[in-house]
């Protein structure tokens, strides 16, 4: 048993698709070119650079590469415990700042014993134009 037939494809249509394929082709061709001379240009400006042989013989030199990797170890495992402890601390402080955002209870909430129990007025005048309570954004 076979599935129900493909329609045809246009002229057209397969045209289009040949097309889109040479310029992908195209496009790929010109990225990589460009890429390729790019590395070569920069790898022949640095080997031909005037300090190039003091900074191959510090940096790219296997025998210290070897002896200093135990140091580079130790401190990357610092920084993996900083990373660890740090992690905890700000899931800690992050639960503790959205419960206290989300709660409704008096005690963390922002509208809660802290607001003064009295609006404060200014020049003696009680209307309601001027006076607020404390700026906190609750209710009177």
């Amino acid at each position: 048993m076979s599935g129900p037939a493909a329609p045809e494809r246009s002229t057209l249509a397969i045209e289009r698709d040949a097309y889109r394929r040479g310029r992908t082709r195209r496009s790929f061709a010109v990225s990589f070119g460009a890429t390729a001379l790019l590395t070569v240009v920069a790898v022949l400006a640095v080997r031909r650079s005037p300090g190039w042989p003091r900074v191959h013989q510090s940096f790219f030199d296997w025998g210290v590469a070897r002896s200093s990797f135990p140091l580079v170890l130790s401190g990357l495992w610092l920084n993996i415990r900083i990373l660890l402890v740090a992690e905890v601390v700000v899931l800690v402080v992050g639960l503790a700042l959205a419960v206290a955002r989300t709660t409704r209870g008096p005690l963390l909430s922002r509208c809660g014993r802290w607001r003064p129990s009295t609006p404060t007025c200014s020049a003696g005048s009680r209307s309601s134009s001027r006076c607020s309570s404390s700026g906190s954004g609750c209710p009177p």
